[in-house]
């Protein structure tokens, strides 16, 4: 049901958020009686009431609805995301060479190194930084996993990656999984980060082996949990 609802109301272009709708609701209601109130004091005509309580009601409906539309749309909060968790260092040791094909029992994964990258939707520029991370594959974590406080910039539109830590050595097995934990925090400028954007995932690492002992490694990251919150009363 509250698909459908919300579903109906973007159809006739209002807006699907239910708090937003019960804020236009509800001023425009308290609108619409406090003018039909005052209309019936100045005019006895019945339906001069009625049209001047319909008319503020639908005018303040209108008017809230495009400032919460301005808003929305000059805002950056909910306009952070993660694009991509992507391989930039890997290599595959300990492979042994047979007569027919590679032997990889003994092999080991190291300098395993990930990047993720964090998409901006908004109008504007936005200021991050990292408040928390914690990653792992196979059990294993990193010996330094030390975040940087820098605050880094992601252009209108545009996109910004950061590294995380390398990981040690991980014994290459037939499912190879791990989990990613960040806490971002971010901004319209880099002296007020009042948003905090959350990201779970858990990335499942596939090694394909070619004849002639190459290899290729894939990741891909099925998201656990993923949401935004505002820090302070006034955010």
């Amino acid at each position: 049901m509250r698909w459908f609802i919300r579903n109906f109301l973007n159809l006739i272009g209002v807006p699907g958020d239910l708090d937003t709708l019960a804020s236009l609701l509800g001023i425009s209601g308290a609108s619409g009686i406090v003018t039909a109130y005052i209309a019936n004091h100045l005019s006895e005509d019945a339906h001069w009431t009625i049209v001047a309580g319909f008319g503020a009601a639908a005018f303040s409906m209108m008017l809230v609805y495009y400032i919460l539309l301005t808003r929305r749309l000059t805002s950056v909060y909910e306009q952070v995301s993660m694009d991509e968790v992507a391989i930039i260092q890997a290599n595959l040791d300990g492979m042994r060479r047979t007569k027919k094909k590679f032997d990889v029992s003994e092999a080991k994964i190291s300098h395993l190194t990930l990047r993720c990258t964090l998409r901006n939707h908004s109008e504007r520029t936005i200021f991050y930084k990292l408040k928390r991370s914690h990653h792992s594959m196979s059990g294993k974590t990193p010996k330094n996993n030390v975040v940087a406080q820098n605050v880094c910039v992601i252009p209108s539109h545009g996109q910004q990656g950061f590294i995380l830590a390398t990981l040690p050595d991980i014994e290459l097995s037939d499912s190879i999984s791990g989990d990613i934990d960040l806490e971002i925090l971010y901004g319209p400028n880099k002296d007020s980060l009042r948003y905090l954007f959350k990201y779970q995932g858990t990335p499942h690492l596939s090694v394909a082996m070619a004849d002639d002992g190459r290899a290729q490694m894939t990741i891909n990251t099925l998201v656990q949990n993923y949401g935004h919150e505002r820090l302070g009363f006034f955010s």
